[in-house]
């Protein structure tokens, strides 16, 4: 059995401070998750698209390592010992939809 990435459907996040610590709050369809800062990885990336509908609109994920269901109590200690030495084990994507403009042809007629 391997630990595999579960992703949720993310509504919205904060990046927020206390005790001297910075974390993540991501609202998921699976509930609210915190998140320290050090222990996820951000991703942002625009996204070309020729659908007027999704220009200017943003999409957000979150995905985690899952531990397998029904694993030995020796197996699990074993994946949640890997988990903790992982230095992100989860990831926040967010992409921004942007117009897929056409690629500069070289001068020549694009030859």
């Amino acid at each position: 059995m391997k630990v595999k990435p579960v992703d949720y459907k993310v509504d919205s996040y904060t990046l927020s401070k206390a005790g001297g610590k910075e974390f993540y709050t991501i609202r998921t369809d699976d509930g609210v998750k915190v998140i320290d800062k050090n222990r996820i990885e951000v991703i942002h990336a625009k996204v070309p698209t020729e659908d007027k509908k999704k220009i200017g609109t943003t999409e957000i994920g979150y995905a985690e390592l899952k531990i397998p269901d029904g694993l030995p109590d020796f197996q699990s200690d074993v994946f949640i010992k890997m988990l903790k030495k992982i230095k992100n084990p989860s990831m926040l994507m967010t992409f921004k939809y942007v117009k897929d403009e056409p690629r500069n042809q070289q001068k020549n007629g694009g030859r």
